[in-house]
């Protein structure tokens, strides 16, 4: 994907014609029109409301493991759009009991952001494809994770797979599965 004056523009190879798509307007060429297969591309306004993993979502403790450390009690993840970019929010409630809750504005462009509520920390948000999207997570300017989100097709269930270093060196997996809270 390829992103040209404020539109995503999605590169897909077909043989037996092209097609231009800008908004609603489209205009098809026959391939015996051209010399050899042209490519279909399709561009579509940046609108982050048409993202599925927009919305709220719920921690589901019991699909979800945990090897970097014990589970929290709860979570609730926000996603939205705002403007141009995002807002992010998550709540969540430790093993102890003790709550707390980040929030930050953001782009999927691979820029890292501050997360407000958690001290010296940034995310960085890649988007990989329309269920899927990456984050890099750093404290104190280092990475201290790395994890994939993707949404499942029925729009129901988001699942983070996150991994981390531990001090001995071994790699450390969790999988958070999320709940949609509302409707899509």
């Amino acid at each position: 994907m390829v992103m040209y004056a404020g539109r995503r523009l999605v590169l897909v190879i077909a043989p037996a014609l092209w097609l231009v798509a800008c908004g609603s307007d489209a205009t098809r060429v026959s391939s015996a029109d051209k010399a050899a297969p042209a490519p279909v591309i399709q561009s579509e306004p940046v609108n982050a409301s048409s993202e599925v993993w927009a919305g709220t979502w719920n921690l589901n403790l019991a699909k979800s493991s945990y090897e970097a450390g014990p589970p929290p009690r709860s979570g609730v993840s926000r996603l939205a759009p705002a403007g141009d970019g995002w807002e992010g929010s998550q709540d969540v409630i430790d093993p102890e009991g003790h709550p707390s809750h980040v929030d930050l504005r953001f782009k999927f462009d691979g820029h890292d952001y501050v997360v407000n509520g958690a001290p010296n920390t940034t995310w960085a948000f890649t988007k990989v494809d329309n269920f899927t999207y990456d984050l890099l997570v750093k404290h104190n300017g280092e990475v201290s994770a790395m994890a994939r989100t993707v949404v499942s097709p029925d729009l129901n269930t988001r699942t983070t797979t996150a991994k981390s270093t531990a001090p001995d060196g071994r790699t450390l997996t969790n999988v958070a599965v999320y709940d949609r809270a509302d409707t899509k």
